[in-house]
């Protein structure tokens, strides 16, 4: 027996998933208003403009601008800090700094970036068609080269949008959206949030 060999992970990257149980009865709103204030291909954010195409982003004040927004706006900020706090064990105040909409049309989709001057993000998934791309991708803070001994070495994780569902995550974590093929938007309200 070979007691003296182990494995040590080095580093955890989590991604935080929660499924919203009042989302029924809100999804209909949400998914009217964002339709109601979209502008065709227009990042009204003015942030990054060239790493989007086919969708449209609102300003950066989408959870308090409107206020048929607050409960979704509520189970988000209690559901992230409980959520971190459970990973972390700590006892974290988590604060919503800025938040958005993104209506994406077919052929669209965003680049891999990331998010300056928050701690965590999240994307929360209002809608979609089922297995019609948009999927987002988070990828490995560090790059291992593709040789053989290194099979294990998977750099990228990859999420179907679920309606209903929150992924939160570290904001400097680099992600992507995959090209939208639906004949449906694919809408989304994401958000950056900093720990008090």
């Amino acid at each position: 027996m070979n007691n003296y060999r182990q494995a040590t992970l080095l580093g955890k990257v989590p991604l935080l998933t929660s499924w919203w149980p009042e989302f029924d009865n809100y999804k209909k709103d949400i998914v009217d208003l964002c339709l109601k204030h979209e502008i065709s291909n227009t990042v009204e954010s003015n942030v990054a403009v060239n790493a989007k195409s086919g969708l449209w982003e609102s300003t950066f004040d989408f959870l308090e601008k409107y206020p048929s927004l607050q409960n979704l706006k509520i189970w988000l900020t209690q559901e992230s800090t409980e959520l971190i706090n459970n990973f972390n064990n700590s006892s974290h105040r988590l604060a919503i700094t800025e938040s958005w909409a993104h209506v994406t049309r077919a052929g669209g989709y965003h680049k891999p970036h990331y998010h300056n001057n928050s701690t965590w993000s999240g994307i929360f998934y209002v809608d979609a068609e089922n297995n019609k791309g948009g999927s987002n991708n988070w990828y490995l803070p560090y790059y291992l080269e593709r040789k053989p001994g290194l099979e294990f070495a998977d750099d990228r994780f990859t999420i179907n949008c679920s309606p209903g569902n929150l992924v939160l995550f570290p904001s400097m974590l680099l992600h992507d959206a995959d090209v939208y093929h639906g004949t449906l938007p694919r809408i989304v309200i994401s958000f950056n949030s900093i720990c008090l």
